[in-house]
């Protein structure tokens, strides 16, 4: 193996924006048939980066269809980008609008994570759960395989906080194994919203709850409420190989 090559097992490195001797801006997961962000907080590190009136004017122009589901605990609308940028964590509505908007070195059609049920298009109960995850696999949750398989990164139990201000950041860079000339940037131990690709089992409460995977919960893909300002980080992904390897 060649070290910073694009190649690394089952992650390529691959450029959106950026070309090479730069660090990779995005990675080819062979075995999801993926392609991550290097930044895996896009929304923090988006805020970060410059504070221009472009920049505020992006995060409030999807802020601007905020309904009522949108509105943070007392009552607070999500209308300003000082509600957001402290740590990325946003809620489900939002999450989706950004992704949906993102158009990287002309690459458009971005996601949140897709998960996925074992079998059949209904997930079961249990494996909604941190017991019931099972192993890691790339294909049923490609988040979590890539966090515990490919980035190495051990779970931990510190409980589900439904906000990533009361996480840190794992590290500012998390080295892709194999790779020199890149690494993911802002990797959270806090929850991420993920895109299930199936019907979750509970009627009661339908359309008022999504998937999150927190490492710092187990490492569980688990139900969380899209309602009552639980908020999760955003990591975007792409359905095949989009980037460039030079």
């Amino acid at each position: 193996m060649f070290s910073g090559a694009s190649w690394a097992g089952p992650l390529e490195g691959r450029y959106l924006v950026a070309s090479a001797p730069q660090p990779f801006d995005a990675f080819y997961d062979r075995e999801a048939n993926l392609t991550w962000l290097a930044d895996a907080n896009y929304v923090k590190s988006h805020c970060e980066a410059s504070a221009t009136t472009i920049d505020r004017a992006w995060f409030e122009r999807i802020a601007a269809t905020a309904k009522p589901e949108w509105l943070l605990p007392l009552g607070r609308p999500i209308d300003t980008m000082d509600m957001i940028c402290g740590t990325g964590a946003v809620v489900l509505p939002f999450a989706k609008a950004l992704v949906a908007t993102l158009n990287i070195g002309g690459v458009s059609g971005w996601t949140l994570p897709p998960v996925r049920p074992k079998s059949g298009s209904t997930f079961d109960k249990a494996e909604l759960t941190p017991k019931g995850n099972g192993a890691p696999n790339a294909k049923t949750g490609p988040l979590r395989h890539l966090m515990q398989v490919h980035l190495k990164l051990a779970p931990k139990i510190t409980g589900m906080s439904g906000n990533t201000a009361t996480d840190a950041e794992i590290a500012p860079k998390t080295a892709v194994p194999g790779l020199s000339n890149g690494y993911f940037a802002n990797v959270t131990d806090g929850a991420y919203w993920l895109e299930p690709q199936g019907k979750i089992p509970l009627p009661q409460v339908e359309n008022k709850m999504s998937i999150c995977y927190q490492l710092s919960f187990a490492g569980a893909q688990v139900v969380c409420p899209t309602v009552a300002g639980h908020r999760a980080a955003v990591w975007p992904v792409h359905e095949g190989d989009v980037g460039r390897k030079k």
